[in-house]
């Protein structure tokens, strides 16, 4: 090798050596960022939102309803959408009625929603408010309903009733309620 080669090779080398160290000290101080907030779900849906807070109001422009939700996924070819952590308010003349909790739930095309896991609803604007408990509930918006055909508890000041199965209209202050069976009822007249 000549010496004019070898002082062509000699910047080359060093800019390798300079960018392997380079690389080798930047490299390993850096965290990795957390983007746990940006991931999809497994099944990928068309639309994705995170922190989701909505209002819907009817044609007079009244809010009916608000739902805010840790992250929200809509899935266009079916027409559902799954929320997570939903927390929903049914609202009567722009008050909160009923408060709806529950771990996960799926919102049909119809505005009709499946609840699942540790649902609770909760009665707003009544003194003692009436909560309903169960693992699963079907909230059918055209009619104000709520049903579910699994156990259930409703509580409401002393008393308490627990069955299998209810249906229980939401659009009054004092609900009418259908117990399906397997009726209990405990009352402290105290």
């Amino acid at each position: 090798m000549n010496n004019a080669t070898l002082l062509r090779a000699i910047p080359w080398a060093l800019a390798v050596l300079v960018a392997v160290w380079l690389f080798d000290f930047t490299g390993t101080d850096d965290a990795v960022p957390d983007n746990s907030d940006y991931e999809l779900p497994d099944d990928a849906p068309d639309i994705y939102i995170t922190g989701l807070d909505l209002t819907r109001y009817d044609a007079t422009g009244q809010a009916t309803l608000t739902t805010r939700a840790d992250t929200m996924s809509v899935y266009e070819s079916t027409g559902q959408s799954r929320l997570s952590a939903p927390i929903i308010h049914r609202l009567d003349d722009g008050i909160k009625a009923w408060q709806i909790t529950a771990d996960q739930a799926t919102v049909y095309e119809n505005n009709n929603i499946d609840l699942i896991g540790n649902v609770v609803i909760a009665q707003q604007n009544a003194i003692p408010p009436m909560v309903l408990h169960s693992d699963r509930m079907h909230y059918d918006e055209q009619q104000q309903q709520a049903s579910t055909e699994q156990p259930v508890e409703v509580t409401q000041g002393k008393q308490r009733i627990s069955s299998v199965g209810l249906t229980v209209n939401l659009d009054t202050i004092d609900p009418v309620i259908q117990f399906l069976s397997d009726v209990d009822f405990y009352y402290d007249p105290s």
